[in-house]
């Protein structure tokens, strides 16, 4: 295991190298999902927790069945592109311990520590670097921070530590930590369309999956999964059955599968409209599976995704973000004359209700499970840097915008998740 910011090996061929595509060509990509290919989907999330060794109701006012890890932290993780993390340990106020490619000169970005703005085509802007196939390739202007090593496709807490992985298109590094603000290396060269964790498990999604059982330090490859389409996409946790669902999409050709034993095996469902093979978002709760497919509808499962039939919400919102489940109702976000939140309590009839940001738009929501807290960040299209805004929930409606100075104002957020880190001299005290 390397720590991060030093150079390391970087082997494998990379498809597309020096190919700059758009973000509206990034879905249809080619890749397989790992095996140093490009493999992620244009929103890639993971924010399901892990089995933990816990003590149950302690701190935090009680924990209402949720497990508290005695002596832990609890805390909001982002991740973002150009391999940045920022974290939260007083419930999404503030956030604190940003660190991306740039300010640790990392080997990525061929040791550089000049800053950079994402998808900034003024002509003044110095553009990136970036490791490709070995060798350090600069572009010139207008980063295209989507592809490139720095992309943040995923993160997940479970077992104790916070996995993320980065890369897109150009071999990248999966990094773990336990405490939020120091990460080590424990893979790379590879790219990896997500990361997911529960049950023991923590899994990097590809065709090839990889998969660890001892909390991300080391992976073994899983099974096969014979997806129809060729990119990877999305992998989720469902808790109920301690099964895995995975999407994969190559243009209008998408599926799903599911692994019932740990990704060993892959099963695909009995009955899934073409509907429902969209897949932006997938949360579980008390058996039953919400789709978000970032369109006007959900679709929905109550027998472990075997069958799925498609909902559509009230007045047709063009939704962006969620599925979460508060432990009461799932919740999604949509825009229909302004930012809306649509609640259901069994994912088959939804209730409409205006939010307070008039037309701003977030990315993925984590949730603290004790607190109820819920966080975002701005996700518009270049509506970064100097216009990124934290936001701060309790119900998901009404909505708290963080002050600019509460947290950096930084690169595009990509990611969230939620979990219990070790105590920091930031971050002091634990449950």
């Amino acid at each position: 295991m390397r720590e991060i910011g030093r150079w390391g090996a970087l082997g494998g061929a990379v498809l597309l190298a020096g190919v700059a595509c758009t973000t509206e060509e990034a879905e249809s990509e080619p890749g397989t999902g790992g095996s140093s290919a490009a493999s992620g989907g244009a929103d890639s999330t993971a924010s399901s927790g892990g089995s933990t060794t816990a003590t149950t109701g302690s701190g935090m006012g009680g924990a209402g069945g949720v497990d508290v890890p005695a002596g832990k932290v609890p805390m909001f993780v982002a991740q973002g592109h150009m391999g940045m993390t920022v974290v939260s340990c007083d419930d999404g106020q503030t956030w604190v311990g940003h660190r991306t490619f740039e300010t640790e000169s990392h080997a990525l970005v061929c040791g550089s520590s000049q800053s950079v703005r994402c998808f900034d085509d003024d002509p003044s802007d110095l553009g990136c670097s970036y490791v490709d196939n070995g060798q350090c390739a600069v572009d010139d202007n207008n980063c295209d921070c989507d592809h490139h090593p720095g992309s943040g496709k995923g993160i997940a807490y479970g077992d104790g530590a916070f996995v993320a992985t980065f890369g897109w298109g150009y071999g990248g590094v999966v990094l773990r930590s336990t405490d939020g603000f120091s990460w080590s290396e424990v893979q790379s060269g590879d790219t990896w369309a997500d990361v997911a964790a529960g049950d023991g498990i923590v899994a990097l999604s590809g065709r090839t999956p990889l998969v660890s059982t001892d909390a991300g330090q080391t992976f073994t490859d899983g099974g096969a999964a014979n997806h129809d389409p060729w990119n990877v996409r999305r992998l989720f946790f469902l808790p109920t059955s301690g099964s895995f669902l995975q999407s994969a999409a190559s243009g209008e050709n998408r599926d799903i599968l599911i692994s019932d034993d740990g990704l060993a095996t892959w099963r695909a469902p009995t009955t899934l409209p073409a509907d429902c093979a969209r897949v932006q978002s997938v949360v579980e709760a008390g058996g039953t599976i919400v789709i978000n497919t970032g369109e006007s509808y959900v679709c929905r499962s109550t027998d472990n995704g075997d069958t799925f039939t498609r909902v559509d919400l009230p007045n047709g919102p063009n939704l962006f973000s969620g599925p979460v489940h508060d432990g009461t109702q799932f919740i999604v976000w949509g825009s229909q004359g302004g930012t809306k939140a649509y609640t259901s309590s069994d994912g088959e009839t939804w209730n409409e209700a205006d939010t307070n940001l008039g037309g701003e738009r977030f990315g993925e929501v984590a949730r603290n499970p004790v607190s109820g807290a819920m966080v975002a960040a701005r996700s518009e299209w270049k509506q970064w840097y100097e216009n990124l805004r934290w936001y701060r929930s309790t119900d998901g409606i009404t909505w708290e915008t963080l002050a600019p100075s509460a947290g950096p104002q930084t690169h595009p957020v990509r990611e969230m998740t939620f979990g219990w880190a070790d105590p920091t001299v930031d971050c002091p005290g634990g449950t």
